[in-house]
């Protein structure tokens, strides 16, 4: 029977305490690590003039590395290999995939951003063509003011509504794809072929990761309250449930597709036994007419020796009766 991985939150969270309560200093050593880097990729982006644009490529490059490497101790880490921390300098393809991954994502939310943005406003500037059926205004500012005191509840309604589309498609597609760097390091896919199994991976779980991310964010927010402190409890706690959840996941996709083909393993298993040798009724019903044969083989091989010693021994009987008479008559 195969095991069912279940996405529990209080299961996640409580591995992953466990994990973070007997390595310490090593998650310490990873926040430490994380923080440092950040702060120093910070120093570089802050820079002015022509150094703006250096900094800030060198800044990503740098966070790029950290995060690739942090996410590869914490994989090794859970699959018991035994993470150390020159396991932080990751592979120089997994670095290039994590930023364009990263490109992509920006490419998406900030399209979807200015798209829903766009499509907003048209609907605001046909309200305001349906109430007054020409176009005085002189400017968009104008346009939209007219439309919000023609219709000022229909415009709120539009907004609120509009907005909450926006979130919930933003929402949807980090989902989706939220576990495309894990799939670029552990399994050393390209940043697209990532985004399609992480796709796989969230499919059917994705209210479930939504719950997830946001008892992240409120115990980080905790962490954030105690001036900053708790952050380093925090931090590592919710790395390390993340890597745990995206194994559980990926063990779940891998027990889905092994049913789906076991099936036709063992099907094909049945056909070449059924060809090999019967079963079942027919299975006796061949055994019991070999037996019947080999029984009546015996009886006529015996029927037979029985035959051949009578006939030998009445032979033999009659030549003794004719050596005794023809004795007799010799004697005479």
């Amino acid at each position: 029977m195969t095991q069912t991985h279940s996405l529990s939150l209080t299961a996640l969270f409580t591995q992953a305490w466990e994990d973070l309560t007997q390595n310490t200093w090593f998650f310490l050593g990873i926040v430490a690590a994380i923080i440092g880097a950040q702060m120093f990729a910070g120093m570089l982006e802050s820079g002015d003039g022509a150094f703006a644009l250096v900094g800030i490529i060198t800044g990503t490059l740098i966070n790029a590395i950290v995060a690739v490497g942090v996410l590869r101790v914490l994989l090794r880490f859970v699959d018991g290999n035994g993470a150390r921390f020159d396991d932080i300098i990751p592979p120089a393809q997994h670095v290039v995939w994590y930023i364009v991954f990263q490109i992509v994502m920006v490419v998406i939310v900030v399209g979807m951003a200015m798209m829903s943005i766009v499509l907003f406003f048209t609907g605001i500037l046909g309200v305001s063509l349906g109430g007054s059926g020409t176009f005085p205004y002189d400017s968009l500012q104008a346009g939209v003011a007219a439309a919000l005191h023609i219709n000022m509840m229909l415009a709120f309604i539009a907004m609120v509504t509009w907005f909450f589309l926006t979130v919930f498609a933003i929402v949807y597609v980090a989902l989706r794809f939220m576990f495309a760097p894990y799939v670029i390091v552990d399994r050393n896919m390209n940043a697209f072929a990532a985004l399609r199994a992480s796709s796989l991976l969230t499919r059917g779980v994705k209210l479930r990761l939504l719950a997830l991310m946001i008892v992240i964010v409120f115990i980080n927010i905790l962490g954030m309250m105690a001036f900053g402190i708790g952050l380093i409890i925090t931090v590592p706690l919710s790395l390390i449930v993340m890597v745990r959840t995206y194994r559980t996941l990926y063990a779940r996709l891998k027990e889905s597709a092994a049913a789906h083909t076991s099936p036709d393993a063992s099907t094909g298993a049945q056909d070449d036994g059924a060809a090999e040798a019967p079963t079942g009724a027919q299975g006796e019903h061949a055994r019991d007419t070999k037996e019947t044969d080999t029984e009546s083989d015996a009886e006529s091989t015996e029927e037979n020796t029985t035959e051949a010693d009578t006939h030998e021994a009445s032979h033999t009987a009659d030549d003794d009766a004719h050596n005794d008479t023809h004795s007799t008559t010799k004697a005479q």
